[in-house]
C-alpha cells in the first residue's frame, strides 16, 4: 500500500525532469538549425580577411573590409542594423578585381541583404567599404558579411580573419567585443580569429556623444537588431512556462487521482 501510494509522486517528478533535460538540448539545436544548414549548404573558401575600422572623434567611423578567396566567386552579403550606429548615411561600396558593382539592397527583419546584379561575373578578391554614423559612446559597429560560410583555405592559417580599430588621437576609446588587444596606449587594437563577427562593439572616449542611444527602445522593434530576435526568444520562454504549468497541473490531478485510488 506504501509503495503503491508514493510512486505516483515519484513519477510526475522524473516527467519534468526528463522534459527540462530534453529542452536543454533540442531548444539550442532548434535555434541553430537553419543556419546550421545554410551554412553547409554553400561553403566558399578564403584565404584572408581583413576588417580595417577608423573612428573619429565626431563619432563618424569609416570601414574598409578586403576578402581574398582561392577561386573566383560571386557573393551577396548582408549586415546587422541598430537603431544608433548603422551604415550611412553613403551606400555600401563593393568593388572586385574586374569592376565595382551596384549591390540592390532590401531588408529582412534585423538583416539588411546586398544582392549581387545579375550581370556581376565572379571574382577572386573583394574590397567592401562604408561609413557608420554613430550617436552613442558605446556603439555596435556593423560588419558587412558574405551571405556564405567561409572557411580557411587548404595550407592556410586557421585565423585568416584579421581585425584592426583604430581611435583618433584627440578620442581614444576601448574595444569591447570582441576580445582585442591594445597597444597600451589606447588608439590600436587588433585580433586574429577563425570567423567573422557580425559586429564590433566599442567604446568612445569623446563627451560630444551620449551614453544611451535617443529612442532606442521605440526604435528596437523596428529596424534595430534587438527588437525581433528578443522578441521571438520573449515568445518562446513565455509559451515554454505555460507549456510546463499545465503539465504540472494535470500531473497534479493524476498524483490526486491514484491517491484515491491507491486508499480505495
Amino acid at each position: 500500500m506504501t509503495y503503491a501510494s508514493e510512486a505516483p509522486r515519484v513519477r510526475p517528478i522524473r516527467r519534468v525532469r526528463a522534459i527540462w533535460r530534453s529542452l536543454a538540448i533540442v531548444a539550442p539545436l532548434t535555434l541553430l538549425a537553419l543556419p546550421a544548414y545554410a551554412a553547409d549548404a554553400d561553403r566558399v573558401e578564403v584565404q584572408s580577411v581583413k576588417v580595417e575600422i577608423a573612428i573619429g572623434g565626431d563619432g563618424v567611423v569609416d570601414v574598409h573590409e578586403h576578402y581574398r578567396f582561392t577561386r573566383a566567386v560571386r557573393l551577396d552579403f548582408r549586415y546587422l542594423t541598430g537603431p544608433c550606429s548603422d551604415i550611412g548615411p553613403g551606400p555600401v561600396a563593393i568593388t572586385t578585381t574586374r569592376a565595382s558593382a551596384d549591390y540592390t539592397r532590401t531588408q529582412s527583419g534585423p538583416w539588411v541583404l546586398l544582392v549581387a546584379p545579375a550581370a556581376l561575373d565572379g571574382a577572386s578578391e573583394y574590397w567592401v567599404s562604408y561609413t557608420v554614423s554613430s550617436r552613442t559612446r558605446t556603439a555596435d559597429i556593423p560588419i558587412v558579411l558574405p551571405s556564405y560560410a567561409l572557411e580557411p583555405a587548404t595550407g592556410t592559417t586557421m585565423n585568416v580573419v584579421g581585425i584592426h580599430v583604430l581611435f583618433s588621437r584627440d578620442g581614444a576609446g576601448a574595444v569591447i567585443l570582441p576580445q582585442m588587444q591594445s597597444d597600451g596606449r589606447g588608439g590600436n587594437w587588433s585580433t586574429a580569429m577563425l570567423a567573422l563577427p557580425s559586429f564590433v562593439r566599442v567604446r568612445c572616449a569623446s563627451l560630444a556623444l551620449p551614453d544611451d542611444c535617443p529612442g532606442s527602445a521605440a526604435q528596437s522593434g523596428g529596424n534595430g537588431s534587438s527588437g525581433s530576435i528578443e522578441g521571438w526568444f520573449l515568445a518562446f520562454l513565455m509559451s515554454l512556462v505555460v507549456w510546463i504549468g499545465v503539465y504540472m497541473y494535470w500531473a497534479n490531478r493524476q498524483e490526486g487521482r491514484s491517491k484515491g485510488a491507491s486508499n480505495l
